[in-house]
């Protein structure tokens, strides 16, 4: 995984050792169903940590993170109705890459099957597997939220 194309090179050089911390804890994930049961909790240690303990690049990515994601989920939900599978693709790509940086693996194992259902060009599994992505990409929000930022 490459960060996301829309941070600095300063910045997407810490967060090169994502990619490994993030798969390890996708590998422990639990069902879609039982993850909804509780507040998320994402390792926000592990990102300072990776972030060199800067709290005001956190509050960066945050900030890119609140902007981007709302407008990636449109993006695939228009892009899927439309039957462009490629964009569709693309945009679930750069999701996945920004919720890896915080390691919310559940958000990002939805977004990666829509990027690997439009790779396949199945669009109507696409559309059925939206409102999961919307549910996590909710729950990574709310768990934003409680991050204390400077």
């Amino acid at each position: 995984m490459q960060p996301p194309a829309l941070l600095p090179r300063s910045i997407t050089s810490r967060l090169s050792a994502a990619d490994n911390v993030a798969d390890d804890h996708m590998a422990d994930t639990d069902s879609p169903a039982a993850s909804l049961r509780h507040p998320l909790a994402l390792p926000m240690g592990e990102v300072l940590d990776r972030l060199g303990g800067d709290r005001d690049l956190l509050a960066l990515l945050v900030d890119i993170h609140r902007r981007e994601a709302p407008a990636a989920l449109n993006e695939i939900r228009m892009r899927a109705e439309a039957n462009d599978a490629v964009s569709v693709e693309k945009a679930a790509h750069r999701l996945v890459g920004s919720l890896l940086v915080f390691g919310a693996a559940d958000a990002a194992e939805a977004a990666r099957a829509i990027e690997h259902l439009a790779l396949e060009g199945r669009l109507g599994d696409v559309r059925q597997r939206l409102s999961t992505l919307d549910l996590e990409l909710g729950r990574v929000s709310a768990a934003l939220d409680r991050v204390p930022l400077p």
